[in-house]
C-alpha cells in the first residue's frame, strides 16, 4: 500500500530529527525539502533504470503530415523522455511495429508509415506521414510531486530512504545543524545501499523479450 507524504513526514520529525511538534522544523518548510529528495530519488532511479518510472501511454493517433508532437499537444503529461516508439493503422489490431530512433529527423519523402522518430527540444519530431497512424510510445516519467500531508508517494517502500533523505536535508538547511546532517547521511547511504539493490535484483529478475529486428508495413 503506498504511503503518503504526511506519514513519511512524521517519521522524519519524530525519530529523526526530534521534533514532533514541529517547533524547529514547521511543515511549511519541511514540504519543499522533502520533494526535492522525492525529485532527487526519481532521478536516481530513472538512471538505474528501475521499472517504478516507466510507463506505455494510450494510443496516440498522429494525424498525417504531422511533424512535431509537444507538451499539451499529443504528448502524456508526466513524460520525462521516450524510450521506444511502435507504430500502426489507425483502428488496426496488429501488433505495434517498431519505430527506429534518430538523432536528427532524416531528409526522406514521406511516405504511408511514419517509419523514424527524434526526441529533440523536449519534443517528438518526424518526417510525417502520408495517412494517420496509431502510435505508442513506452517512456521515463515523473512521478509527480510532494505538496502537503495527502500527497501520495508513489514509489514502494522507499519511507525510510525519504524520511533520512529530508531529514538530512532539513537540518543541514532549516535547522543549521550539519554535525546531525551528518550523522544522518551515515545511515543513508547504507539504507540506499540495501533500497537500490533490493530494486535492481528485482528487475533482474523479469524475463527479457527480445526486439523485432524487421520493420515492415502493416
Amino acid at each position: 500500500m503506498a504511503s503518503t507524504a504526511g506519514q513519511v513526514m512524521t517519521l522524519a520529525k519524530t525519530a529523526l530529527l526530534n521534533d514532533p511538534a514541529g517547533a524547529i522544523y514547521p511543515d511549511a518548510a519541511m514540504y519543499p525539502v522533502m520533494d526535492l529528495a522525492y525529485q532527487e530519488l526519481q532521478t536516481k532511479l530513472t538512471r538505474l533504470g528501475i521499472p517504478v518510472t516507466k510507463e506505455v501511454s494510450a494510443p496516440i493517433i498522429v494525424a498525417k503530415g504531422t511533424k512535431v508532437l509537444s507538451e499539451g499537444a499529443g504528448l502524456p503529461i508526466d513524460l520525462i523522455s521516450p524510450v521506444w516508439l511502435g507504430e500502426r493503422s489507425v483502428g488496426s489490431t496488429l501488433d505495434y511495429i517498431d519505430m527506429t530512433e534518430r538523432s536528427w529527423e532524416p531528409t526522406v519523402t514521406p511516405s504511408t508509415s511514419l517509419i523514424y522518430w527524434t526526441w529533440r527540444e523536449d519534443q517528438l519530431k518526424f518526417v510525417g506521414s502520408t495517412v494517420d497512424r496509431d502510435v505508442l510510445i513506452k517512456y521515463k516519467k515523473s512521478l509527480g510531486h510532494l505538496s502537503d500531508e495527502n500527497s501520495v508517494i508513489l514509489i514502494l517502500n522507499c519511507d525510510n530512504w525519504l524520511a533520512h533523505r529530508t531529514a538530512m536535508k532539513a537540518a543541514a538547511t532549516i535547522g543549521s545543524n550539519p554535525t546531525r546532517a551528518q550523522q544522518i547521511g551515515v545511515d543513508l547511504g547504507i539504507i540506499w545501499d540495501d533500497f537500490s539493490g533490493t530494486l535492481i535484483h528485482k528487475d533482474q529478475s523479469r524475463p527479457v523479450r527480445r526486439k523485432r529486428t524487421r520493420y515492415r508495413v502493416p
